[in-house]
């Protein structure tokens, strides 16, 4: 099963509202067009994916991708 994951941060309007130069529709709807299961496309912030990570085991991976990416 294939699933096409964009983990990015809600505050990055800049990447979420892009236009496409081949479509000049934003990144969510050309790659929504692009897929024939749409259950398949997910927009997730990067704190969200990180949630159930274990944060003690991980805790240096954590403030590394807290710091760069929210």
């Amino acid at each position: 099963m294939t699933i096409h994951i964009h983990v990015i941060p809600s505050e990055n309007k800049e990447l979420l509202n892009k236009k496409y130069r081949c479509c000049n529709k934003g990144m969510e709807e050309t790659w929504r067009e692009n897929l024939e299961d749409q259950s398949k496309y997910i927009i997730i912030q990067p704190k969200d994916l990180l949630e159930p990570v274990n944060k003690i085991k991980y805790s240096d991976l954590i403030e590394y991708l807290e710091m760069r990416y929210w």
